[in-house]
């Protein structure tokens, strides 16, 4: 077994172990994801080492059954192959793992571009609040944003029952300013008709 192996092995142990992700254990992701770092940089310098790492995250290495979306795409980068290895979490639904897994790769990619390393980003994502310091303002490829779910740069208040318009501007950090919130008192919500 090459040292490449047996680091990712050990965390992914590190990553199994606890509560990684939680508000609690901020500080403990930093951490691991600096060692995140520091694996995936070795691996981008060696070919041989990124091999023996994509050799660990082949999908019969998690049991049978598991979607495509498992497999290794050779195009990926050091990070994501890493991240994907590390933080599969049993118990946890797929796609939440492979959400985490690429959130976390993402972030890590970011820091590389801005020529933040394996030694300082620990220090920054403690510093700058979090994965959000690089990954919500990491640029967008697209021209079109898609989500369920927006990051506003303030609260709102909007009313419990009756309709509501919110406009909205997306700023180059990924998130949405609040430009206008309008309520239309005394209509009744979907809800609410017969």
């Amino acid at each position: 077994m090459s040292d490449i192996t047996e680091e990712a092995r050990r965390l992914q142990q590190v990553a199994l172990a606890g509560p990684i992700g939680k508000r609690h254990s901020s500080f403990a992701l930093y951490r691991l994801l600096s060692d995140c770092m520091a694996l995936a940089v070795r691996c981008m310098n060696a070919s041989e080492d990124r091999q023996a790492l994509i050799d660990l995250i082949k999908p019969d290495e998690y049991g049978k059954g598991r979607s495509r979306k498992g497999q290794v795409n050779a195009s990926s980068s050091e990070f994501q192959l890493v991240c994907r290895f590390v933080f599969q979490h049993k118990g946890t639904s797929a796609s939440a793992e492979r959400s985490n897994a690429s959130r976390y790769g993402k972030t890590l990619e970011e820091a590389f571009k801005r020529q933040i390393g394996p030694t300082k980003i620990e220090s920054f994502l403690r510093e700058q609040g979090g994965i959000n310091a690089l990954f919500r303002r990491r640029p967008l490829r697209s021209t079109s944003v898609r989500t369920k779910t927006l990051y506003l740069t303030e609260s709102i208040d909007v009313p419990k029952t009756g309709e509501f318009t919110i406009t909205l501007r997306r700023t180059p950090e990924n998130a949405f300013e609040v430009i206008a919130v309008r309520s239309f008192p005394g209509q009744a919500t979907e809800g609410e008709r017969s």
